[in-house]
């Protein structure tokens, strides 16, 4: 495992939270529409996270994407917790956030051919 490409995990979690600041400034961030436009940036940074990894399957890839759901928990109770309170984790929209940061990389990472042929 290359720890370095546990940062996009990190840069996953700021960039929403970057994010989620903006829409609760703006008192939005429980509507519904805030809710997709979420879930739609994560999809995106899920997307472009996977095809930051190259493996040799699907197998060792998902050793990244829930290492980077770990690490948003951790982030999540550190700094959002905090501010929101545990109730954060009664958001349905958080768990389709992480649930897409597990599964979208194993459609975008770049397969390694080991065979050597």
């Amino acid at each position: 495992m290359n720890y370095k490409k546990l940062g996009y995990g990190v840069a996953i979690w700021a960039i929403i939270y970057l994010v989620a600041t903006g829409f609760v400034a703006y008192n939005v961030m429980d509507s519904f529409g805030a809710k997709i436009v979420m879930i739609i940036i994560v999809a995106g940074l899920a997307v472009w996270a996977g095809t930051k990894i190259q493996e040799q399957s699907s197998a060792k890839v998902m050793r990244y994407t829930v290492s980077w759901v770990m690490i948003g928990l951790i982030l999540d109770l550190i700094l959002t917790v905090p501010f929101t309170g545990v109730s954060i984790f009664g958001d349905w929209s958080l768990w389709v956030n992480y649930g897409l940061i597990i599964v979208l990389p194993l459609f975008t990472y770049k397969k390694i051919d080991t065979t050597g042929i």
